[in-house]
């Protein structure tokens, strides 16, 4: 598959514009399909148009990151005892002088609390940033950098806190975080303390007593662990470092960190001169798709990646989270007019002029700021079982000036539809996919600079046709009170939520019909009692784990 060659044939001036000079628009594809080897078993054909060949400011894309993170940090303190769940009640209290508690939050409908479960929602509905700074608190930079590096994201530079001007020495703090109401939960209740103060504010208090050690060693506590689970149970808790002694190392040997020609700085004075990227945020393109691939099919195990250890009751409410529109979110609500569908998904107006957006199901994160523009992108045909990944990086910024807020994000929206429509009509128009993925694996374009592929073996267990499994969800979903798009994740267990195909033909505007895959052999329809019963008992157990959240939104 030749990206560059099925961008050209798009009939988009706004495109071909991009594509006269790629370098000044940093634009970047990476297009994952999903399919099978000749053994049956799932696989990824990955192709690339100039993947990483420059450095882009990755914005709100990493916010997938602190998601994963939290709910991985969530896993661990719960399995040494401690009462927290995602619904526990947070409260962050004050760091430095002049700040103030964060204790409550008015668009959590279930109380007004601060949870994590809430600031997850928030994050991927309207990408809230304040929702990301709690969730950072919560990790700590250190933790959130090494829970990327952990799963083989090697590139992941995460600095810093997003819309806050705040100096490197402050982004290595984190607020104390009380875990439960003191008032409702008595003893229960407990604070994950700091464990230092990269500040030193009390100077005279600045070492211990009758040890040699180090500045840095002296600035550093150990995590202490409170009680015994043997004697206490639950009762029992850490309190864990919430920050890191060491300082992020600036990113080097990256092209394009120096972006623009001038910018505005805190002082609102105009510097003519590039902004340095350096100690900003960075994480590559293939390993924000790796990601987004982890979570999504963990029964595809990616070259130097490891999975992801999650309760998979977490794992499905991130994923809902991702996949809602805000018009679907019971808490928070957002009923404003600016709150469209395609508010956080930019590939959703493309994709819709190849199917109908019923049939689709985007699960993504999209990022933007500084000009620059990304989204990150499941895509699932429901009707089909058809499925790829797309991830798009694109800079728009024509006066060159960085912080004026004078970016032209109308081209963007337009040209991340217009890729992914291109992509999408080159995947599932069976005119398109005969001359541009015949046989191929994986392919690069002249320009790409870091194509991966992928050919893992694993079981999948897709036995059912969509429309069994799309009514048995449903059915499900509407007895036990649960958003109708909680279908869209049950088949065994939920641990791979794409939905079979069908051997039934869906039509695609505009372009020929969408085959059928093979790889699942027909069965009787959704009139089976037996196997809608039978489904209906691995959805029901797939789903019990996020019952409770889904009844009290």
């Amino acid at each position: 598959m030749n990206v560059e060659a099925i961008l050209r044939r798009h009939p988009s001036k706004k495109l071909r514009r991009v594509l006269e000079d790629p370098s000044a628009f940093r634009f970047q594809v990476l297009v994952s399909e999903v399919t099978t080897n000749a053994s049956g078993q799932p696989c990824l054909r990955r192709h690339g148009y100039r993947v990483d060949h420059e450095y882009f400011y990755p914005a709100s894309a990493i916010k997938l990151c602190a998601a994963v993170a939290a709910l991985q940090k969530l896993t661990e303190y719960r399995a040494q005892g401690m009462r927290m769940s995602l619904h526990s009640p947070l409260s962050l209290l004050p760091l430095y002088s002049g700040d103030k508690e964060q204790s409550s939050d008015a668009s959590n409908l279930n109380g007004g609390h601060i949870t994590l479960a809430h600031e997850i929602r928030k994050m991927f509905l309207v990408s809230d940033n304040t929702a990301y700074n709690r969730l950072y608190a919560f990790i700590g930079q250190r933790r959130l950098n090494q829970a990327m590096h952990s799963l083989g994201l090697r590139s992941a530079h995460l600095s810093h806190r997003l819309s806050l001007e705040l100096s490197p020495l402050e982004n290595r703090s984190c607020e104390p975080i009380q875990v439960g109401s003191t008032a409702e939960a008595g003893e229960g209740s407990f604070c994950f303390a700091p464990k230092h103060s990269l500040g030193l504010r009390s100077a005279h208090l600045s070492h211990r007593l009758s040890l040699e050690l180090s500045p840095l060693e002296n600035r550093s506590c150990e995590p202490i662990q409170v009680g015994s689970t043997a004697e206490a149970g639950e009762g029992s808790f850490c309190f864990a470092p919430k920050c890191s002694s060491e300082e992020v190392p600036p990113v080097h040997g990256v092209k394009g960190l120096l972006v623009g020609g001038a910018y505005i700085d805190a002082d609102g004075t105009k510097v003519n001169s590039p902004m340095d990227f350096s100690s900003k945020n960075r994480l590559t393109l293939v390993d924000l798709q790796n990601l987004l691939i982890l979570l999504m099919r963990p029964d595809i195990q990616l070259p130097g990646c490891a999975p992801v250890k999650m309760d998979e009751g977490h794992r499905l409410l991130l994923l809902e989270a991702m996949r809602q529109y805000p018009r679907e979110s019971r808490s928070p609500k957002y009923a404003g007019k600016e709150y469209t569908d395609d508010y956080c998904k930019f590939f959703l107006p493309g994709l819709c002029r190849v199917r109908y957006k019923e049939a689709l199901r985007v699960f993504n994160k999209i990022g933007q700021a500084f000009g620059f523009t990304i989204d990150n992108s499941y895509v699932l045909d429901i009707e089909t079982g058809r499925e790829f990944f797309l991830s798009l990086a694109l800079y728009t910024n024509a006066n060159g000036c960085l912080n004026d807020d004078k970016y032209e994000y109308d081209l963007a929206y337009d040209v991340a539809a217009d890729v992914a429509e291109a992509v999408a009509r080159a995947l599932w128009d069976n005119s398109s996919r005969s001359q541009d993925l015949d046989g191929v694996v994986a392919t690069t374009s002249d320009d790409a600079s870091a194509d991966v592929a992928a050919d893992v073996a694993a079981d999948v267990a897709a036995d059912v046709t969509a429309d069994v499994a799309d009514a048995a969800a449903n059915s499900l979903c509407s007895e036990k009170g649960l958003p109708d798009s909680l279908a869209c994740l049950s088949l065994k267990g939920a641990s791979n939520p794409t939905l079979p195909a069908t051997s039934a033909t869906a039509a695609v505007p505009a372009t020929a019909a969408v085959p059928a895959t093979s790889a699942s052999p027909a069965i009787p329809g959704s009139s089976d009692k037996a196997q809608h019963s039978r489904l209906e008992q691995e959805l029901s157990k797939a789903l019990l784990p996020v019952y409770s959240f889904f009844v009290d939104e």
